[in-house]
């Protein structure tokens, strides 16, 4: 993201995948922020060098439902959603690659399960990122890796990893639906023969069900990238924005206007108000001429009355009907 031309690469190559949310590393961005774009807004959470960096690209469609975003450091930060039964976390992580010392490894895991742990007990989680780790298929890990991973033997990053999601009742999804192996492979080496497995999605098990599906796409995010998109279908309900009441349109008594008398004085009711100021612009003088209009109709003919009669309750109704059937039974 740090190249020139290259974030206006990544937002429509997003389009074109259809992502509501994408979790995004090395950035290679300085400090915290974000940035509003026409069709989507970018939350950051970067160090003071131009190295490692992550962040969220958040669709403007679902940005009212973000709560709040929380940048760590420049390898851990955290977005909350709401949903319809209560609000998801979604951390995302940049993992030390596997020929990085132990110390710093333990380190970021230290650091990832302390931002886990500070999350409300009751909210969904979801780990996702560059987390530099091949999953194998080792039988004794089955119920937390699956059976469908690119590797057949887990690194020391996988390990690390498979530790962190059983200590926390998690599964790591992204090895558990059967795909062809391209569409299993995340990175790609700069020569082009080694492709591994390394980006992946671990989620609590209460919400391993609404995954229904992790694939990577070959077609690359930027020219400067060596990852492939990782997409997540992720089946949630957003809550309803009770808040913004509908709009019922008003409908006037046209009829009226059939009468003589009631035609001359809403002809004569508009004249007397007519928009004569020559200073307004073209919108301002159409806000004026509806408001105009919109006011003399509703005084000189008057608005339909669709409210139903109050005739009492559903329960009251049926209570008195089953009464007239007994009296004219006797």
């Amino acid at each position: 993201m740090y190249a020139a031309g290259a974030m206006t690469t990544v937002i429509s190559a997003l389009q074109r995948y259809l992502c509501g949310i994408v979790a995004i590393q090395e950035i290679r961005w300085t400090n915290v922020g974000n940035i509003k774009l026409r069709d989507a807004t970018i939350l950051y959470s970067c160090g003071q060098s131009h190295e490692y960096g992550v962040g969220f690209i958040v669709n403007n469609s679902i940005l009212p439902f973000v709560k709040n975003f929380i940048p760590h450091n420049e390898r851990i930060c955290t977005i909350q959603l709401e949903c319809k039964w209560g609000y998801i976390a979604v951390i995302n992580c940049h993992a030390p690659t596997e020929n990085k010392e132990d110390q710093s490894k333990e380190e970021f895991y230290n650091q990832l399960e302390i931002v886990y742990d500070s999350i409300p007990h009751r909210t969904r989680k979801i780990t996702i990122g560059d987390l530099n780790a091949k999953i194998g298929k080792e039988q004794i890990f089955k119920p937390t890796i699956g059976n469908h991973s690119l590797h057949e033997i887990s690194n020391d990053n996988g390990n690390k990893l498979i530790s962190f999601a059983m200590s926390k009742n998690m599964t790591i999804s992204s090895s558990h639906f059967p795909h062809k192996e391209i569409h299993k492979q995340t990175w790609i080496s700069p020569d082009g023969h080694t492709k591994n497995q390394i980006d992946h999605v671990v989620v609590d098990e209460q919400l391993k069900h609404s995954i229904q599906d992790v694939r990577s796409y070959r077609g690359r995010m930027s020219g400067h990238s060596d990852h492939f998109l990782v997409k997540v279908k992720l089946h949630i309900k957003l809550p309803i924005k009770w808040n913004q009441k509908r709009k019922t349109s008003r409908k006037f008594e046209l009829d009226k206007l059939k009468e003589e008398q009631i035609a001359n004085e809403y002809r004569k009711g508009l004249k007397e108000k007519k928009v004569n100021n020559l200073n307004l612009n073209y919108q301002e003088h159409w806000t004026q001429l509806s408001k105009t209009i919109k006011g003399v109709t509703e005084e000189k003919i008057g608005i339909v009355n669709n409210k139903r009669p109050n005739n009492g309750s559903m329960k009251t109704v049926k209570k008195q009907y089953k009464k007239e059937i007994r009296q004219n039974r006797w």
